[in-house]
Formats: structure tokens, sequence, C-alpha cells
């Protein structure tokens, strides 16, 4: 899938609007981005980046953890209002969310030119010292194979003191403040099948309307 980021509330997540087929971008641009309602509702797909955990955002009048702000601006800065390509992996069922590996692409020449998807935001989120990850052993990777290559990127990331390991590696993981703060902890895959909610609903519409070049 291809779109545009809306918005980014935290280091592994973001709001995503569809845009389908040809005219979004320049040259041939002849699509435009809908307004959006301000909190997207209806409109957005949520989105977790696959394989990784940022520290939590606070919740609820709890502190949230330590780098989590640093996390969610990074990311940002990376992605938002831009295009990106999302790879989608699976579905949350109970939580409505997609989890994907997405992709910022090449600056200059296509993917379909090159090959080249362009980066891989959860390989750079763990290089860059932003993200832990993911603990658990049913998370969801590109493939079992890449959890090895994951969990080596995090250890040259702590080697080399960067982001949220600069003053070190004994940091509490995401799992552990949620089990410590007893907040309810969001499984990464779920294979619950719910039917489409009001929210999705709004969006296949929105989608069909891009499909169709509607303003």
């Amino acid at each position: 899938m291809n779109g545009t980021v809306t918005g980014v509330p935290d280091g592994d997540g973001f709001l995503f609007l569809h845009t389908p087929g040809p005219g979004w971008q320049w040259p041939l641009k002849f699509r435009w981005m809908p307004k959006l309602k301000p909190s997207g509702a209806g409109e957005v797909i949520r989105m977790r980046m696959a394989a990784i955990d940022a520290p939590e955002m606070g919740k609820g009048g709890e502190e949230g953890q330590p780098f989590s702000i640093e996390s969610r601006d990074w990311l940002r800065s990376q992605i938002l209002g831009k295009t990106i390509h999302c790879q989608l992996l699976k579905r949350e069922g109970q939580y409505g969310r997609m989890i994907v590996l997405p992709f910022l692409p090449p600056r200059f020449l296509p993917w379909w030119l090159t090959g080249n998807r362009g980066t891989n935001l959860p390989e750079e989120s763990i290089r860059r010292g932003w993200a832990f990850v993911y603990e658990s052993e049913s998370g969801v990777f590109p493939h079992p194979q890449k959890r090895e290559g994951y969990l080596a990127l995090m250890r040259e990331a702590q080697k080399a003191k960067v982001g949220m390991w600069k003053n070190g590696t004994s940091l509490e993981t995401p799992g552990q403040y949620k089990k410590r703060t007893k907040q309810a902890v969001t499984p990464e895959i779920s294979d619950d099948v719910v039917e489409a909610s009001e929210e999705e609903k709004s969006w296949i519409q929105l989608k069909l309307k891009n499909i169709f070049g509607r303003r």
C-alpha cells in the first residue's frame, strides 16, 4: 500500500491515508489530499510497525518511559506528511490496526525502476537507537529468521551508545513498563475475525473516491 502519513502518536505507530493508483505525486499529480478532520477519524488507518517496540508514551496520568518523546519525534521527522510504502503483514482484529513493514521511498528514482523500496523504517529505528526489538517470540517479523538480524542491529546500537542507549543498556522495556504500571499489554497479533467498524467503512468509502480521482 502507498499512502501519506497524517499523524505519528508514538515511536512505533502512525496514521496512514491510503492513496492508491497514479496521480498523487509530481510530475503527474492530478489528485489532492482530502481535508482531514483534526482527529483523522474515519479517513485514516492506524498502522503499527512490525518487529519493534518503542518506549511507551504516558497514558492516563502515568508518566511515560524515558526517551518516548524523542523516539516519537524522530519518527515524525522521518515520515510525517510524506508518502511511504507499507507491506501489510498482519491485522490486529481486536484493535483494528495493521501491522506493517513500512519503507521511506528513495528520494529521486521510483522503486519500480531500481527495485529498491527505500529505507526500512523498523531497521532504521533500531539502528538509530529509538526502538527495542519486539520482545515476544510471537511478534510479527517480515520473516522468522529476521528476528536475529534485528537483535544484532540493536546490539550494535547499544555498543555505539546512540539514541536511548547513550547512558547504558539497563533500560526498562515497554513490556516491563506495562506490567509495572499495570497497563494492558497489547498483543501484536490476533487471529480474531471482526466486522469492519464505522471507521473502516468510512475509509473504504474514501478509498473508492480516491481510485476515481475525486478531489
